[in-house]
């Protein structure tokens, strides 16, 4: 009897695959594991092993067919054996896709599947009051929002229209989709993802990764590796263009997995406490929805006496999508935008000046952790200006002529390029935000613990609020609680008292809680203790020895109430301090925890041996 060679489930939430190319063919002795047949799905691609020994009777599908999960793809048998259920036309015989065939038991998978739907709703959609909505949106589903008839309150197209796909928006839909609402994104770009994804964080830490091989490579003597490394400029942005590609498929994954309904590409904005309206190409289209979200992000600041223009005057988005390395660099704004530019661009062969109107790098980062920054940079050959003000900018052929004040005294800078780092603006204008009555504060919106915009129903997140930090993990964690909250989900406030910072320049720097100075300035008794990493054996053996870990703890109850890093591998590093402040951790619990020798989190247990006077090996 013929076996069954069907569509495999590659992971859970794996509906189909495509097959990308058949390894044998009809009449083929085959062994059992030997490979088949490969085929590509949203997350991975592999190849099926055969389930059996024998011949390839009959091949179900060809090349390039999507097929469901558990559907048969082809036939193994004896040679000279026919298909026990061969009823296929000449057509399919000859190998043309044949029609999903039903299977038996998929009216029983139908039913369990709804009855745990429904068991995973929010437990309002259950109420009685709310069976009447239920209906209605039932209804809703039926007809695309752009051919609905004039809708009255409560007939909506979406229970939630996300403005936005950053790592707020994409974020909040996935979690509105598990939570059972249907929801639709509204997104101007061609790909997922927002700022962070496509013009931020993934391609400049895809940069920063070439700069760091770079680095490695040009001391690998010392660890008996010899090579004399040259960077490829087109090859580096090639990299850090197909990580971006990546991740942004990845979103589209998590939207089907997760039954994201809604797909828009348009430029959107708020046309009604219910509305958003969206012009695809100048034609406008009205999606009405039960709750609205606003994530429209932010755009990098410009500076009035310092235009960018692409060329010479750039922006961290101009950078990033130009593959150019210039002779020579001046960056204003050392935050971290300005520090892990100015670290990758060294690392290429720039010639760097940091220009910082503040008293020192990173003004945000605790003192100490600063000046230990600004040491190591000297030593890598970043010129550190703080304490200065950049007054005039004249763009001039093969580069840029600069005044800076510093201390009573002026200064001229000429680069070949002037990166402008001077942080972001949100980006609410124009997209009726403020003609639908939601409150703003020089542009930004103002929100509640729950994300509540000052119109029921309309939530904001992302970089767009007031008072909150400019960092993706913010606004994915905002878009959550703004999500849970619309869906009557149980939820809690955010505390920005315990948000990480984290800056990937070299070396990296990472945070979270008080530094030294707010803790005594908010009234607390402060013990502090801090730990090299260059005492650290894994730090000396990976020729990392820049930088320390800091904690800050008070006094009466031993609690931590910050954690400071600058140092290899900080941004990974800070989860564990993450932990402990959230969980109020004492010191002593800290250093009592057993961490594993030799790693670069010893620095941790260390430091917090420190706080108490008793740093083991120091």
């Amino acid at each position: 009897m013929a076996t069954e060679v069907v569509m495999p489930q590659m992971g859970e939430s794996i509906a189909e695959g495509t097959i990308t190319k058949w390894l044998v063919k009809k009449g083929d002795q085959v062994a059992r594991d030997q490979p088949l047949f490969e085929i590509s799905t949203d997350k991975v691609d592999a190849e099926i092993p055969s389930p059996t020994s024998g011949v390839l009777l009959e091949i179900r599908h060809q090349e390039g067919a999507t097929v469901p999960v558990g559907e048969v793809v082809a036939l193994l048998g004896e040679a000279g054996e026919e298909p026990s259920d061969a009823e296929a036309t000449e057509g399919e015989a000859d190998g043309e896709e044949r029609p999903a065939a039903k299977q038996p038991d998929e009216p029983e998978k139908a039913a369990k599947a709804e009855e745990r739907e429904r068991a995973e709703r929010p437990a309002e959609a259950d109420r009685p009051e709310k069976a009447a909505e239920a209906d209605e949106a039932d209804e809703a589903k039926k007809r695309e929002p752009s051919q609905a008839p004039a809708a009255t309150e409560g007939d909506y197209d979406y229970d939630l229209v996300v403005l936005g796909s950053g790592p707020g928006g994409y974020v909040a839909a996935i979690r509105a989709g598990q939570l059972g609402l249907k929801t639709a994104v509204v997104e101007k770009d061609s790909r997922f993802g927002g700022t962070c994804l496509l013009r931020g964080c993934i391609p400049a830490k895809a940069l920063l990764w070439t700069a760091e091989l770079l680095d490695h490579a040009r001391h690998g003597e010392q660890f008996g590796v010899l090579a004399e490394p040259q960077l490829d400029v087109e090859k580096a942005w090639q990299h850090k263009s197909n990580m971006v590609d990546v991740n942004a498929k990845g979103v589209q994954f998590l939207f089907k997995k997760n039954q994201v309904e809604g797909i828009v590409e348009g430029w959107g904005r708020l046309a009604g406490p219910h509305e958003v309206e969206v012009d695809q190409g100048g034609e406008k289209r009205v999606l009405r929805a039960r709750n609205i979200l606003l994530a429209t992000g932010s755009v990098p600041r410009e500076m009035p006496f310092a235009k960018t223009d692409g060329e010479r005057i750039v922006n961290s988005d101009h950078v990033l999508e130009h593959a150019r390395v210039p002779k020579s660099l001046v960056v204003l704004g050392a935050g971290a935008v300005g520090t892990e530019l100015a670290s990758a661009f060294r690392s290429f062969g720039s010639e760097v000046t940091l220009v910082e109107m503040l008293p020192r790098l990173l003004p945000l980062e605790d003192e100490e952790v600063s000046k230990e920054l600004e040491r190591v940079f000297r030593k890598r050959g970043i010129k550190s200006l703080t304490d200065a003000e950049m007054s005039e900018v004249e763009a001039r052929e093969g580069g840029v002529r600069m005044q800076v004040e510093r201390r009573g005294k002026s200064e001229t800078l000429e680069a070949e390029m002037l990166l402008v780092a001077v942080g972001r603006a949100p980006v609410t204008e124009g997209l009726g935000y403020e003609e639908q009555g939601i409150e703003l504060d020089r542009g930004y919106v103002t929100v509640d613990e729950y994300m509540r915009t000052s119109v029921p129903h309309v939530y904001a997140i992302g970089d767009i609020v007031k008072g909150v930090p400019w960092l993706a993990h913010v606004a994915s964690a905002m878009g959550i609680v703004a999500v849970e909250h619309m869906a009557g989900h149980d939820t809690r406030p955010l505390d920005y008292g315990r948000v990480p910072q984290v800056t990937f320049c070299h070396p990296e720097v990472a945070s979270v809680g008080l530094t030294e100075k707010e803790a005594r300035e908010q009234g607390y008794e402060v013990q502090v203790g801090k730990f090299p990493f260059s005492a650290l054996g894994k730090a000396r053996i990976a020729g990392k020895p820049e930088g320390f870990v800091k904690i800050v703890r008070e006094t009466k109850y031993d609690e931590v109430l910050g954690v400071h890093i600058i140092g290899a591998h900080a941004t990974d590093l800070i989860s564990e301090a993450c932990a402990a402040l959230q969980l109020e951790t004492t010191a002593e619990e800290l250093f009592r925890t057993i961490h594993p020798h030799p790693t670069l989190g010893e620095a941790m247990a260390e430091a917090a041996h420190a706080s108490h006077g008793a740093a083991i090996h120091v």
